[in-house]
């Protein structure tokens, strides 16, 4: 999960203003390995997650995991936890927007994903926000970027 979300992180940084033009990929044409149990129709991961209509409601999905990581050569027990909402955003300013009657609004899934690891020295917080549009699986893009199978679309 963390190497998704930093996989994330790191294509919304390369992010440019070109023209947005839709277009409909195969994965194979995409660059997407069809061979992974990720990219598989009718596999174990539904991948129209995102488009399913229960995001339509405005509550958040919370699912608070028990970790542990080794911190400074002990392990260190702490609650991971990722937040799931659906959010408006604004094409002026490619931010969320409380301006529901906006005509440049568009729909993003936000990922906060976040934990406090207790130390000796000092707690180490971290956050993670990813923003992505909530589209089908294999609808591409033609300025889409694709890094290691996350696609980030250029807005």
């Amino acid at each position: 999960m963390l190497l998704l979300a930093l996989s994330g992180l790191a294509a919304a940084c390369a992010s440019d203003n070109k023209e947005n033009k839709q277009q409909t990929a195969s994965p194979k044409a995409a660059g997407v390995s069809t061979d992974h149990v990720l990219t598989r129709r009718g596999g174990a991961f539904n991948l129209q997650w995102a488009m399913d209509t229960l995001w339509e409601d405005g509550l958040a999905e919370v699912a608070t995991y028990a970790a542990e990581r080794v911190v400074y050569g002990e392990a260190r027990k702490f609650d991971y936890t990722i937040i799931t909402v659906k959010e408006e955003f604004n094409e002026q300013y490619n931010v969320k927007t409380n301006d529901y009657q906006r005509k440049d609004g568009f729909p993003v899934m936000k990922v906060n994903e976040f934990c406090a690891i207790p130390t000796d020295n000092y707690p180490y917080h971290y956050l993670t926000s990813l923003f992505f549009p909530p589209r089908p699986a294999y609808h591409f893009a033609q300025d889409d970027l694709i890094l290691s199978g996350v696609v980030r679309q250029h807005v």
